[in-house]
Order: structure tokens, then sequence, then C-alpha cells
């Protein structure tokens, strides 16, 4: 809700719309891992928290965020505020990621997202994207009142992270070398999806008064997930239905964007020998935005390896990942994610939440949405 009774409307439509909300999951059950930790002293936020706290979020002189967080603000005991702070990042993420979606939904010209016509289609390009602006507001106030500097600086971090991205994506050209347009493509793809979710990984375990270790361990671990989730993502547009994906399938292909499966197809076809202006080459530098394009892109990514190696990619990232979890779980006292059979011992002591952390990664790679 809002004082603004026109914001409301625009600002829910999106937010309320049935989605994965697989960062607000992964946050939750990073937090209740984070918990098993043996930490004997736990940093607080700074002093000014309390300042920040009084003041209101609106012109009307009450504090009416979109998403409540007043347990956040709760003076009745100290573990209630820190719970409370430590799930203000899980609506700040999602106010922040269902921004960049409305935004991006205008740049891209989409027709639907989370199965229902994009914002811009139910109201205005306008009307949207100051929608999405008040969502980014919003999210930065309640970062404000958690009181911590490093948190609004990580925060603020991400917002110009998913700006950077939005131009590397607008700009990048493929006509050079594939290995760099590659790189390219990585780079975007963590300042557009992975920033975000690594940060608030990170901020996550600020508030909860982790050590420095643990605040770079959860942004590595945030950074990986979110980069193996993306490049799935990417691969969808190429296999997934309209219906389970929530938007048109091939629509990132159809906006001519560049993704890791005709680029994997170009990559394949140079290694092979093919001349400089290969087809699948020759479509990625015209971002396919001839007729036939499309469809001849199609055939040349399923008749290549290109799938199967954007694949490995994403499996590296979820390597790397669970590799971060193996040390968690090392920390509060199991030496291995599985251990042997015959261990069971070893695997009662691993906590639900690194199961279920380890299990969230598995699904990344086998859902079969976006």
């Amino acid at each position: 809700r809002s004082v603004y009774p026109e914001v409301s409307p625009v600002a829910r439509y999106l937010l309320t719309a049935p989605g994965k909300r697989f960062r607000p999951v992964l946050l939750l059950i990073l937090r209740q891992a984070l918990l098993s930790l043996n930490v004997t002293s736990r940093s607080e936020p700074g002093d000014e928290s309390a300042s920040l706290r009084s003041r209101s979020l609106s012109p009307s002189g009450s504090a009416s965020p979109l998403l409540s967080c007043g347990a956040a603000f709760s003076a009745k005991s100290q573990t209630r505020r820190k719970d409370g702070l430590e799930l203000c990042m899980v609506h700040v993420a999602e106010l922040i990621h269902t921004a960049s979606l409305m935004h991006d939904d205008v740049i891209d010209g989409a027709d639907t997202r989370r199965g229902q016509p994009a914002t811009h289609r139910r109201f205005c390009n306008k009307t949207a994207i100051l929608g999405g602006d008040f969502l980014l507001s919003r999210g930065n106030g309640i970062v404000a009142m958690c009181g911590s500097t490093e948190v609004m600086m990580r925060m603020s971090s991400v917002i110009e992270s998913l700006v950077k991205g939005e131009l590397i994506q607008a700009l990048s050209d493929s006509r050079g070398d594939l290995e760099s347009a590659l790189r390219t493509y990585l780079t975007k793809t963590y300042h557009k999806t992975a920033s975000l979710i690594a940060e608030s990984c990170a901020c996550l375990a600020i508030l909860m008064g982790l050590p420095s270790r643990w605040v770079t361990w959860s942004a590595d671990f945030g950074a990986c997930v979110g980069m193996a989730f993306q490049l799935y993502d990417d691969e969808l547009d190429f296999t997934a239905s309209s219906e389970n994906l929530g938007k048109p399938a091939l629509n990132d292909l159809r906006s001519g964007l560049v993704t890791a499966p005709l680029l994997m197809a170009a990559l394949e076809e140079e290694a092979r020998g093919a001349s400089a202006k290969g087809e699948a080459r020759t479509i990625l530098e015209r971002r396919a935005d001839r007729e036939g394009d499309v469809e001849k892109a199609i055939k040349l990514i399923f008749a290549s390896d290109a799938m199967p190696r954007s694949q490995l990619m994403g499996r590296l990232y979820v390597r790397r990942a669970t590799e971060l979890l193996e040390e968690l779980t090392a920390e509060i006292g199991t030496s291995s994610l599985g251990g042997s059979d015959g261990d069971a011992a070893k695997k009662a002591a691993i906590p639900d939440a690194c199961r279920a952390l380890a299990a969230l990664l598995q699904a990344t790679l086998q859902r079969r949405s976006g």
C-alpha cells in the first residue's frame, strides 16, 4: 500500500503476481543455515539506526512500506529486532527484482510477465517506469531503516549494477572476438542477475552480525547461485513453453539478445574451422533481426553441442556453490554434504537448512520454467 492511491495498483500488479520467489526462498533458507554457525560475538548495526528508524517513510507522518517490516523496528527485544532486520532483506531483494523486471519489460517491449500482461501493457510505459521507480525507492527506504552503512552501500551498488548490465546488453557488439563476446555476456549476466542475489546474501550476513569471513562467503555463494540461475534461465528460452516460462518462448532470441546457446553454437562453428562468417556467427552479429533468423538459429543450436555446453557452464557455477556449501557444513561440524551411505551420524549432523540449500542448487538446473 501507499499513501498515494495512484501508485498502489501499478506497484502491486507485478509484485503480487504468482512467481517463483526464488530470491526470498534462497535468503530464508540461507538465514537458517547461517544461524547454525557457532559465532561467539555478533556485531550490531550502527548507532545511527535508531534515528533512521524513527523517521517516517511517507509524508503522512506514518511509515507505510509496501511490505510490512514492522518487526524489524520493534524495541521489545534484541532478538526480535535482529530477526526483523534480517527478514527485511528478503523483502528488499524482491522489491528491487520486481522493479527491474518492470523496467526491463518496457525496454524489451515484452508482452507478458509471470503469466499475465506485462505492467506496461496493463497500464502504460510511463506508469510502469514510475511504478518500478517507486518500488526501488521503497526498497532503499527499508534498507536505510536497517541502520547499516555497509548494507546501504552494497544495495546502492546493486542498483548501479542493474543499470550497468542493461547498458552492456544494449551496447555490446558481437562482431569481434567470440571469446570476448562470451566474457561480455557473463559480465552482463553478473550485473543484471547475480549481483542482486550476491549482495542480498552478503547483507543478510551483515545484519545477522556475522564476521567478515561469512559476509564474503555469502556474497560468493549468492554470486554462484545467481550465475547458475540466469544461465539456465537463458537456456529455458529455447526449451520451455510460453506457459511454463510465464513469458513468450524464444523471447530473448526474438528480441536480439545475445545468450549462451547461440554464442556456443558460433564458437563450435569456429572450432570446426568454419569461416569467420559462419551461419551462427552471422545471425549473432545481426542479432537475429532478419526473417527466418530465429528458426535457423534454433536448428543450428540443436544440431550442435551448444545446449550441453551452455548447461555445463551453469553446472560449473553450481559445483562452486556446492563447494562453498561444504565449507559451511564443515564449519558447522561436518566434513561434507553427503558422506558415505554408512556414515549416518555425519549425515544427521548436517542442518536441514544446508540440505535445503543443496536441494535448491540442484533444482536450479532441473526446473522446467523460468
